[in-house]
């Protein structure tokens, strides 16, 4: 009964979280999804750079972006998604009040994309930074 008790009450902080290059799929994008959600994991900044999460991993790690609020950085930057992410990206970045400063380098993006991503990022109440 104790145990279970001080597991409800520990807070697992976790300020930035890098997991560049490691050759993580879409798959990968499950777990980090759950660790985003997870009420005790409060993550700042999230580096995914170089991964080839591609846009049904995007997509599934985007389900998290209305329930969590703690994340401020996210680093997207050549993990081979293209303008499907880019739009659902676009359209979760509304419900994200939180994040100051997003990298979408690198990606299979289109032009017409680019430029719905960026109009959201424009107006967006905290994105200060977008590459």
């Amino acid at each position: 009964m104790l145990v279970q008790f001080l597991c409800s009450i520990i807070v697992c902080v976790l300020v930035g979280f890098s997991l560049q290059f490691n050759n993580l799929g879409p798959d990968s994008c499950i777990l980090l999804r759950d660790l985003l959600l997870d009420p005790k994991t409060c993550i700042s900044s999230l580096q995914l750079c170089g991964n080839p999460l591609l846009d049904s991993g995007i997509r599934i790690l985007l389900e998290a972006l209305s329930e969590n609020q703690s994340l401020t950085y996210l680093s997207l930057m050549h993990t081979g998604f293209g303008d499907s992410g880019a739009l659902e990206l676009a359209k979760m970045l509304q419900q994200h009040t939180g994040l100051q400063e997003l990298n979408v380098a690198y990606n299979l993006i289109s032009n017409k994309a680019a430029l719905v991503l960026v109009d959201v990022c424009r107006e967006h109440p905290s994105i200060h930074t977008v590459q």
